[in-house]
């Protein structure tokens, strides 16, 4: 793992959810998905507000990258602090497979019309993200 050389900035990752915090470590790099695309945060970034979209999240320190799955809410940059208040979020390495297996099972089909299919839509679209990050299944060999 590559270390970052003395003295040089570091970014301090938060990421805040309603029941909590997610994640909350030292980081190299930030990539967010923004509701007008990805950005990346590296050191010493110009402070800034933006609104997050569904999508992945990356905070890359050394040679290691960790995953989250993010679903909406605000990213604020500040001095080499990112702080993400999201929706919901969750770090691939805490997702269940088979759980969300079951509950793309459970959603069932898609509504005719109406706010109750965007709900469906939305709920399918957070299910995908999750199977998308999470790690993959141990292998039988």
């Amino acid at each position: 793992m590559a270390d970052t050389p003395a003295g040089a900035a570091r970014i301090r990752c938060r990421v805040v959810t309603p029941e909590g915090m997610v994640l909350d470590r030292s980081a190299d790099a930030v990539v967010v998905t923004a509701i007008d695309g990805e950005m990346g945060i590296l050191q010493n970034h110009a402070p800034m507000l933006a609104v997050l979209g569904m999508g992945p999240m990356r905070v890359r320190s050394g040679e290691e990258t960790q995953a989250l799955a993010v679903d909406g809410g605000f990213l604020q940059v500040r001095r080499n602090d990112v702080t993400v208040l999201a929706t919901r979020a969750v770090a691939a390495a805490a997702i269940d497979r088979a759980a969300v297996d079951a509950e793309e099972r459970d959603l069932g089909d898609p509504p005719k019309s109406g706010s109750a299919r965007e709900a469906w839509g939305r709920a399918r679209a957070w299910i995908r993200l999750r199977r998308r990050i999470a790690p993959p299944p141990p292998s039988a060999f």
